[in-house]
């Protein structure tokens, strides 16, 4: 028998709700066409289009989260906060197992690094979002690289008078926040500042001292069985001590309405984190009793595990990132005008443990220290040209410098106790250059069509890489991509919008695949400079239905995504010692090898049950599947890495006056972490079995007269049934927080 949820084409699933709903439709307007105006959602987005549309009539599955649905959720991030919307799983959209083929923006500033591609999602201040735009699917052709599972647009605030607020957060182990805007406006300026500081963001033990089990005798005791991924017998012999966290971010913007109705928009942002352990735990006990670090387990007759003192230990590290941008906006008599230029600097640096060199406080280590610089121009001109066409055209340009460098330290506490001068670095440039157009087309009152198109060039160049006596001179390279696209909207009737689209989409290859050349152990790890962008086509259909005078919004689509070129990466023997060092004897480098498919659903369900009362639900399906693998044949017919097979979440938001409360039931179902899904036993550490986690949070307005002030506190418990669960780490138990706002 067929049901929609269990069948494995998600896009007839598609059709056939359209289908179902068009009907349904049809009889519910008859019945309330009075009242069909109650709850109707008028939310506008500008991302999925580059243009102000409402979010029922953009041509792809997209979603608005107000700066109010924030306020009503706990998180410490802002890609955890947006772990419950639909496809969306630890800032990757649609199935897509790397991060950087998400295009995270500010304001529309691209934040991806130009580095690898990835975002520092915790560098991204949350106290100044005015909402989130999330557009699910490729958008290459409006975008260009990055967004080949989608877009994820952070917007600001400013303020249109006086504003001032500031907050604090405690809760479990230890976990600390605070911070504060001010913002007004004068005449033609409107300015705001904002600044948070958090401390203890972890607090707790996130790593296990995990261990392999082997034949031979063993005299120490403790510690506890377990299974790896993959099935093999492991030892729990302790962790790697509370993981310690802490960050600050400020912002500042700043609008100046120009004479001619013009305005000029200045935005900057800036974060800055650190990590690092506490002393380690042994669970592993000599004769004595006493906790030990290194010898050999008794873990079964005839069997064993061995620790050595730096298996407990982990690296340290800190991140800045900067980011500002100007923005000029105008409209003339023919077009409206939206001029970009912004620039994004990264440092970063962060330690590693050289093996049997010592213990927590004598352990030596590595220091590798990063710093990436990025240059941004996007030109945007909206034309309409008579009554049915309204044209979207750009120029589009960034550049990315990078520069790393490694060293030894005497101690991997101190980043500063080097050793001598640099023992090995990478540097590269690349330049990024795209025009852009999209068309608009109005067909009919109820039907439009969006036709685009995007031309991207690159290059990359001075490459060099490797061992600083002996660094490899690497290729310069150029390449492009062609991105076109086509969609229709078809609003059927006031409560019913379909709509179709299939484009192209594309993600080049960054600095680190192009050059980042290194030794580890007796392996060169090679890059590649001859890689070509990994690119897919994408095929959709969605609808949109509203019910019950429009109190239930039901949107579904269902697409396909089929990728070519994916890179991976293969080894060969080092026979012609290409770096001189007889060390290594193996080469590891990436190729064009692959080919993929996604095949997926998305239903989102919004329900105004009373005028206190909302509910809302979400379900996700990707069924992923490596189809080609030149490499490694022995992948293909596998599921993504870091890609659930499905996602769901529900949540009740109700208002009662001056009393908030919100409950959140997330589902995160199967994720693999071996490209040859070797992960075959599930609820252990190192894999991803998160279950169903739920959250609660209640919020309560104090009396003004309690301080002469408006303010709030909430309370909120995250994994309010304290499930144990892993996401590689060890999983968050049951936590508290208490907040406090206050508004001048």
């Amino acid at each position: 028998m067929f049901h929609p949820l269990r069948h494995r084409s998600p896009v007839a699933f598609a059709i056939f709700t359209a289908c179902l709903g068009t009907a349904l439709s049809i009889s519910f307007e008859r019945a309330h066409a009075a009242d069909v105006s109650a709850g109707t959602l008028d939310e506008v987005i500008v991302s999925a289009t580059r243009s102000a549309r409402e979010v029922d009539t953009v041509p792809a599955s997209a979603t608005v989260v107000s700066a109010e649905i924030l306020e009503s959720r706990t998180f410490d991030s802002l890609d955890e906060a947006l772990n419950v919307e639909a496809g969306m799983f630890n800032g990757r959209l649609r199935g897509v197992s790397n991060t950087s083929h998400t295009l995270v923006m500010l304001n529309g500033m691209p934040l991806n690094s130009g580095w690898y591609g990835g975002v520092r999602w915790d560098n991204i201040a949350m106290e100044n979002v005015e909402r989130i735009e999330i557009v699910r699917g490729p958008g290459s052709a409006l975008y260009g690289g990055n967004a080949m599972g989608g877009t994820v647009n952070v917007i600001t605030k400013l303020p249109q008078e006086f504003e001032a607020s500031v907050k604090a957060r405690m809760g479990s182990d230890d976990y600390l926040s605070y911070g504060g805007a001010i913002g007004n406006r004068f005449d033609k300026l409107s300015i705001r500042l904002g600044l948070e500081h958090d401390t203890e963001l972890v607090g707790r033990p996130t790593s296990y001292v995990f261990r392999p089990v082997g034949n031979g005798a063993g005299t120490l005791t403790g510690g506890q069985h377990s299974l790896n991924r993959a099935g093999a017998d492991y030892w729990i012999a302790g962790d790697e001590g509370e993981r310690n966290e802490e960050q600050w971010s400020g912002n500042l913007a700043a609008a100046y309405a120009l004479d001619g109705g013009g305005t000029l928009r200045l935005e900057s942002q800036i974060g800055r984190s650190n990590y690092s352990n506490a002393r380690p735990n042994s669970y592993i006990r000599d004769a004595n009793g006493q906790p030990v670090f290194a010898g050999n387990i008794d873990v079964g007759p005839g069997r064993r595990a061995i620790i050595e003192p730096t298996q407990f230990l982990n690296g340290e590290g800190e991140r800045t990132n900067a980011s500002y941008m100007l923005t000029y906006s105008d409209t003339f008599s023919w077009l409206d005008l939206v001029a970009k230029v912004g620039y994004q600097h990264e440092d970063q640096w962060y330690t590693t443990v050289n093996s049997n060199s010592g213990d927590f406080d004598t352990a030596t280590g590595i220091v590798r220290e990063f710093k990436t610089d990025t240059y941004f121009m996007d030109v945007q001109s909206i034309i309409p040209l008579g009554t049915s066409h309204t044209l979207v055209a750009g120029v589009y340009f960034r550049g990315n410098d990078f520069d790393q460098g490694q060293f030894d330290v005497a101690s991997y506490h101190d980043e500063r106790s080097k050793l001598g001068g640099m023992t090995e670095f990478t540097q590269g440039t690349d330049r990024y250059y795209a025009l852009y157009v999209q068309d608009e087309i109005t067909l009919t009152s109820a039907l439009t069509a969006f036709i685009g198109a995007r031309y991207d060039t690159w290059e990359a160049y001075d490459g060099r890489s490797g061992a600083v006596s002996n660094p490899l001179n690497l290729a310069d390279t150029d390449n492009s991509a062609f991105s076109p696209s086509a969609s229709l909207v078809w609003t059927v009737n006031d409560g019913t919008v379909l709509r179709a689209a299939v484009s192209k989409a594309f993600s080049a290859p960054n600095l680190y695949d192009l050059y980042r050349t290194y030794a580890s152990n007796n392996r060169l790890n090679l890059s590649n400079p001859d890689l070509k962008p990994e690119t897919l086509t994408n095929y959709e259909i969605g609808l949109v239905q509203y019910l019950w005078d429009k109190r239930l919004r039901l949107s579904v689509t269902g697409f396909q995504m089929d990728y070519q070129d994916l890179v991976y990466g293969y080894t060969t023997l080092d026979v012609n010692d290409i770096d001189n060092n007889p060390v290594t004897t193996l080469i590891s480098t990436n190729t064009n090898a692959g080919r993929a498919r996604n095949r997926g659903f998305e239903l989102i369900a919004n329900m105004k049950v009373l005028d206190w009362l909302n509910l809302w639900a979400n379900y996700s399906e990707n069924h992923t599947r490596i189809t080609k693998n030149e490499t490694a044949p022995n992948t293909v017919g596998k599921h993504f890495t870091y890609s659930p097979d499905r996602s769901a979440n529900v949540g009740l938001d109700a208002t009662f006056d001056w009393l908030r409360t919100s409950l959140i039931g997330s589902y995160t179902g199967r994720t693999y972490r071996t490209a040859e899904n070797t992960d075959q036993v599930w609820g252990v550490y190192q894999t991803t079995s998160i279950g169903w986690l739920v959250d609660m949070k209640v919020s309560a307005d104090l009396p003004r007269q309690l301080i002469g002030r408006e303010s709030s506190v909430s309370l909120s418990v995250k994994n309010l049934l304290d499930r144990e669960y892993f996401d590689f780490q060890i999983g968050q138990s049951r936590a508290w927080y208490v907040d406090y706002l206050v508004k001048f």
